[in-house]
């Protein structure tokens, strides 16, 4: 009798086992970030797709548009460095979910704006998504590398004279490229003549003032103003500016104080911009750090003031430097 009982059991967990096997998970999660790498500060757009035949039953958990700090971990004896401790990991910008069609389904994309203010290498939020069994929908969180804003000084985008005596290789590399060139030429020339749509062209790099309107838009600080959050709107403003002076000085102002910024414009500023635009600079930033105190917070007229003259000195800047560089 107790061999019957015991055989029994063992069959009935074989049997659930190959029904639960045979069950067929027609949930699948993917994910997708643009760009690969970034810099500090450049907006990070991430996405997930989950291809599920009964959406109505894909629950997801967006996350709050909010900063983001490392945790200090017990073993780190490395010393903090001033200001380091106010830099956020990242910042949460925008998120969504919308209906899309891929592969022929439906599916829900799951989308969010980030923006990371630390260099080195991070995973993205891990946002949760929960199936039709009330179980988290598991899939492969992705990390980005963060890259600091021209650490050296050096100009981007310039490179030395191709040398081309004594090595071939580099040549014969020459000779090809300018023949795929003028491949791609031809059938995009064959397509145009055809009628057939053509391929969208790659999205065209922003300029300083652009990203700085761009995070401006994100952070919001009219409703800062209005919310009397003194402290998130001198915080966010201060840093979305040092990314504004770095892109356009060649010089990394984010982890830099005020007066190490001081002595830096000092050095960078032809007479004229340092006598037009230095002054402006300093009593911003004289503004930013005392808003940092409670009993030295100002008024919103004074914010309100701060700001658009901010946002018009950013302007003033993009025109100078093109100026200067053209």
């Amino acid at each position: 009798m107790r061999r019957t009982v015991i055989l029994s059991l063992l069959l009935t967990g074989l049997f659930t086992s190959v029904i639960m096997a045979g069950i067929r998970d027609d949930t699948a999660a993917t994910t997708f970030v643009t760009p690969g790498f970034a810099t500090i500060g450049e907006n990070v757009t991430y996405k997930i797709i989950v291809k599920n035949k009964s959406l109505k039953e894909v629950e997801v958990f967006l996350p709050d548009p909010k900063e983001k700090f490392p945790e200090k971990r017990k073993d780190d004896k490395n010393p903090v460095k001033p200001g380091e401790s106010a830099v956020p990991l990242y910042v949460i910008g925008d998120a969504a979910i919308n209906e899309v069609e891929s592969g022929g389904t439906k599916a829900v994309e799951i989308s969010a704006n980030i923006i990371f203010y630390r260099a080195g290498k991070y995973p993205l939020p891990d946002i949760d998504i929960i199936g039709a069994d009330k179980r988290k929908i598991g899939y492969k969180v992705p990390e980005i590398e963060i890259k600091s804003l021209n650490v050296e000084g050096k100009l981007e985008g310039i490179e030395a004279p191709l040398d081309l005596s004594g090595n071939h290789t580099r040549l014969y590399i020459l000779i090809l490229t300018l023949i795929a060139v003028g491949i791609i030429g031809y059938f995009v020339y064959r397509r145009i003549k055809s009628g057939k749509p053509i391929l969208p062209a790659p999205p065209i790099k922003r300029s300083p003032l652009q990203v700085f309107n761009n995070e401006l838009r994100m952070l919001g600080p009219e409703s800062l103003i209005s919310k009397g959050d003194v402290e998130g709107y001198a915080f966010g403003i201060s840093i979305i500016f040092r990314r504004l002076l770095s892109n356009l000085l060649a010089f990394d102002a984010h982890d830099m104080t005020s007066n190490e910024i001081n002595v830096k414009l000092k050095k960078v500023f032809t007479k004229d911009m340092f006598n037009k635009h230095h002054g402006q600079i300093i009593k911003c930033f004289d503004l930013w750090d005392v808003s940092k105190y409670a009993e030295f917070a100002p008024g919103a007229d004074v914010l309100s003031d701060n700001l658009a003259k901010t946002i018009n000195l950013a302007r003033e800047l993009s025109g100078d430097v093109n100026h200067v560089v053209s």
